[in-house]
């Protein structure tokens, strides 16, 4: 066992240098979650991990607020590439996305091994628009948004399409399904 603040006392996996919490729950995801963090234990910045810990489990939802242009623009692109043959939702103002989310069970913690090295919680979700690739919201710091997208486990969409001019977009247009 490994103690972290903010997540109490977390299984520790030494052998892959990943920790898992105990279920915590998540007031602006109403949610109850398992915090899955890698690389903590070798980490000379541990602070960091818990500053982002902190950030995350203090989302409002003025935060949460904030994706929904983005999460609102992935819907449309998604029933204007799909509605022709398959019934896609209808989702007619950014508020209402949430409506449609169901966040996973799990949430993972990781540092960026390149790029600005800052620590990025991902979230999976599922979404009713698009049920094989679901969502990925994924915050920097813990509390701001970098990234919107069907889920590919990249923290970037710089990372995702190995393009640093996309480094500060939150979401990229699909580009092809």
């Amino acid at each position: 066992y490994m103690e972290i603040p903010y997540l109490g006392k977390c299984d520790a996996d030494n052998d892959d240098d990943i920790c898992y919490s105990d279920i915590i729950h998540i007031n602006s995801f109403d949610i109850d979650c398992e915090f899955i963090i890698e690389g903590y234990q070798q980490d000379d910045q541990k602070s960091d991990f818990h500053n982002a810990i902190c950030n995350f489990i203090n989302l409002t939802d003025d935060d949460l607020k904030n994706t929904e242009p983005y999460i609102h623009q992935y819907y449309k692109d998604y029933f204007n590439l799909n509605h022709e043959r398959e019934k896609v939702v209808q989702i007619q103002h950014p508020k209402e996305i949430w409506d449609f989310i169901t966040p996973g069970f799990e949430i993972y913690i990781s540092r960026r091994y390149h790029g600005d090295k800052k620590i990025y919680i991902s979230i999976e979700c599922n979404c009713e628009w698009e049920s094989d690739h679901g969502l990925q919201l994924v915050f920097r710091d813990g509390n701001q948004i970098c990234k919107v997208s069907p889920f590919d486990g990249h923290l970037t969409n710089s990372d995702a399409y190995a393009d640093s001019s996309l480094e500060n977009v939150i979401y990229v247009p699909f580009r092809s399904m």
